[in-house]
């Protein structure tokens, strides 16, 4: 005879039961074999909840007139506040959902006004509106007696008329309705901050906190900030400050995480922006040897990231050589809950770490249902699954495995490897028979002091109109054996050898020759092999071999890819094509910028997810990639006018040819209906 596994289990069950009969131990059960849970009462009048002849907690009573606060979705806050509650059936849903929350399912509350500030945009606030019977108990203890079975712990509760739980000196879960009668969502700042007050006897309503509800609720002159915050007082009543006032606020504001997305915080970081400037221009100048920036470790994209993120524009403290202006920061609130899981919905966000943003948005316009398979052929398997391939470690040994891992991945070619023949990159520009493209005058600085490129120049014949800085054409070769005597100082000697006497014996003016495609490609293999040093930072070894160019297609993908593999972020921006013509400091604060548009675009795709719980959500209608691809950071008209309009200038056929060669929309000039260059250089640019 063969028992199942719940034989086995209810057996070892029955077993566990004699012994503990035996040793006078034997657990009150019910009738369903679950553990029971009995309510004592104590000569005092006191409470406990026991199981098993533990106690597991105490019953304590929440007063009528106790307030609880609970932060969330808008439409959730306004959809209870309108109800005037939280009505049964939605505690029901959320107690059947209740996947990795830490007291079961139901419906969380906190006695801190700001303890669940980072799950939502707007804030519940429910009063008790009659006594009410909790269980105030650990979760440890709870999980000791129960296990992970949090119905069957709740049910045993609401057996005894307990609503609710308590499991921390803040934090209430309850299983039913009746404890939420009683809601409303406050209308400003000053009524969250008597919450709070009200909630703490010894409240500490510090700095942070104040821009953090600032975040969601602007800040207006009260008493609490008058004691204790005399200078933001001052600053939210628009009296002018001394020097003194604001040396102080700045010390406030620069102690605290300078990434709050509130408009006090804006304000006051324009008003402080000299000082901003000043002191992370002194910190770089510690990372700054010789007139540029050492990127030794992650030490310079902290700094450089805190610098963006207090609204310091990257050229204003990094060397004079800096001049290109980097893309604005977009940043928003994610509510630490908040999960991106429509399906389409993920593979857009995706789409934009491997496909150009100028043509995904030109896709949306075009009511592309996939836009990710853009680049999709003929076959071979989708993009994006190779792509999905291309950024997972396959754990080799050689220092270029992982490199080639992902190359191969994306090039549908297990045995694919460095390229044979050299490259020469040109543009759409002929003079003389060549092709070029048009640089500035820093831009070809970079391709000059690039350590594996030979590059071409001369001056712009045909400048473009009102240029600020002087332009010229260029063209560059990707290192191969006729080129290696530009970085001959990174070869081993043996390579070296072997290549002065193919140079001898003019194999090397053949590259068709054999001997010149080995050479090539043993080269390539130590350049790449060079550059995986643990020595460099990870950005710094993309530029690096970006300019190796080691394969002979799918060298930005294949890199991008390496790069996310040892970073653990995605490298996304605008125009990848900058890659080449931006020094290290500039490319740093475009994937600076890149990474927090990425973060925004998660969010505007989360919030339109919320919004259609019920029905395919508008992806294509919401702002953030139309800001992306036209460099905004906020919008002074209604996101839909804005989007219209952006999505006017990519139906008009008169653009096709721009949109082609990645030139952006521009909003000032795009009200004219004009684009203006963006090809490969950003001054001129959005």
């Amino acid at each position: 005879m063969t028992l199942s596994k719940d034989c086995f289990r209810k057996l070892g069950f029955i077993a566990t039961l004699l012994i503990a009969l035996h040793l006078g131990l034997a657990p009150a059960l019910r009738s369903d074999g679950q553990p029971k849970l009995i309510i004592e009462t104590a000569a005092d009048g006191t409470q406990s909840a026991v199981v098993d002849g533990i106690s597991i907690g105490d019953i304590e009573v929440l007063k009528a007139g106790t307030r609880l606060y609970h932060w969330a979705d808008p439409r959730d806050i306004e959809r209870w506040a309108q109800a005037g509650r939280v009505p049964g059936e939605e505690v029901a849903a959320l107690m059947k959902n209740h996947g990795g929350m830490v007291a079961g399912g139901g419906f969380y509350a906190s006695k801190d006004a700001l303890d669940s500030s980072g799950f939502g945009e707007k804030l519940l606030i429910i009063e008790i509106k009659k006594d009410t019977r909790i269980l105030n108990a650990s979760t440890q203890m709870i999980h000791r007696m129960f296990g992970n079975d949090w119905d069957a712990f709740q049910r045993e509760l609401r057996a005894q008329k307990i609503p609710g739980l308590q499991y921390d000196s803040t934090w209430l879960n309850f299983f039913e309705e009746s404890p939420l009668e009683k809601a409303w969502a406050p209308k400003s700042s000053a009524e969250i901050i008597d919450a709070f007050r009200s909630g703490n006897p010894s409240p500490d309503l510090s700095f942070s906190k104040l821009l953090l509800i600032d975040q969601r609720y602007p800040l207006v002159d009260h008493p609490v900030i008058q004691k204790n915050f005399p200078e933001l007082s001052k600053f939210l009543s628009g009296k002018p400050l001394t020097q003194p006032e604001q040396l102080k606020l700045y010390t406030d504001i620069q102690n605290n995480v300078p990434e709050f997305q509130s408009s006090t915080a804006k304000k006051l970081r324009q008003l402080l922006h000299s000082r901003f400037v000043q002191e992370f221009k002194t910190t770089m100048a510690t990372l700054t040897k010789n007139g540029k920036v050492v990127p030794a470790g992650d030490l310079f994209d902290r700094v450089l990231e805190s610098a963006m993120k207090s609204g310091v524009q990257p050229k204003e403290i990094l060397p004079t050589s800096v001049q290109h202006d980097v893309a604005p920061i977009m940043m928003g609130f994610i509510p630490n809950n908040a999960q991106l899981t429509n399906e389409f919905a993920l593979k857009l966000y995706e789409s934009f770490e491997f496909i150009d943003w100028n043509d995904i948005v030109d896709s949306m316009e075009r009511g592309d249902p996939a836009p990710w398979t853009r680049y999709d052929q003929p076959g071979m398997t989708p993009l994006l699954d190779r792509w999905r391939k291309a950024k997972q470690r396959i754990g080799g040994t050689e220092p270029d495995a992982e490199i080639l891992g992902s190359y191969r991945a994306l090039s549908g070619n297990p045995n694919g490897t460095y390229r044979d023949a050299p490259i020469v990159a040109g543009g759409d520009f002929e003079v003389n028979g060549k092709k070029y493209y048009r640089v500035t005058k820093s831009q070809l600085e970079t391709l000059k002091k690039d350590l594996f490129l030979t590059v071409e120049w001369i001056d712009d014949p045909n400048p473009p109109q009102g240029a600020p800085t002087k332009t010229y054409l260029a063209k560059h070769e990707y290192p191969s054996a006729r080129t290696y005597k530009k970085f001959q100082q990174l070869l081993s000697a043996d390579l070296l050898k072997q290549l002065q006497k193919a140079d001898a014996s003019g194999q090397l003016a053949d590259q068709a020759n054999p001997e010149f495609k080995k050479l090539t490609q043993a080269i390539l293999k130590e350049l790449i092999t060079h550059s995986e040093s643990k020595a460099f930072p990870d950005l710094l070894r993309y530029q690096m071999q970006i300019s190796i160019h080691p394969f002979s297609d799918y060298n930005g993908r294949s890199l991008r890819a390496n790069y996310f593999k040892s970073s653990g972020f995605p490298l996304v921006m605008k125009n990848w094509d900058l890659d080449l013509f931006l020094n290290y400091e500039e490319f740093a604060s475009e994937n600076i910028a890149g990474r927090f548009q990425y973060q925004a675009l998660y969010k505007g795709l989360i919030d339109a997810q919320r919004a259609s719980p019920d029905a395919p959500p508008k992806f294509y209608d919401i702002k953030e990639p139309y800001m992306m691809v036209s460099g905004v950071s906020e919008l002074d008209e209604p996101p839909a006018d804005f989007v219209n309009r952006v999505k006017a200038f990519y139906t008009d056929p008169a653009n096709d040819e721009l949109i082609r060669r990645k030139q952006y929309y521009d909003v000032e000039l795009g009200l004219r209906k004009k684009c203006v260059r963006q090809a490969l250089f950003n001054q001129f640019g959005i």
